[in-house]
């Protein structure tokens, strides 16, 4: 899978189990074995969520449409 740009990007317990993965070729492809939905808030996203919608805001920039993002 690695060869095909799939890449473990996170671990846990001290480096044995992959906690995040992510295929290096796409806008914004990952996977979790973690719970970011447990611990997220909307005054404090989990890092995941915030770097999902600015790559949304990226390609809509990309492709030439204008997005409002609150802050």
């Amino acid at each position: 899978m690695e060869e095909k740009g799939l890449r473990y990007s996170a671990f846990s317990d001290r480096g044995r189990r992959a906690e995040i993965f992510e295929l290096g070729e796409h806008p914004f492809y990952m996977g979790t074995q973690f719970h970011p939905e447990y611990v997220s808030r909307p005054e404090r996203p989990e890092p995941v969520y915030r770097a999902f919608v600015k790559a949304c805001v990226d390609r809509s920039e990309m492709e030439g449409k204008r997005v409002e993002v609150p802050v």
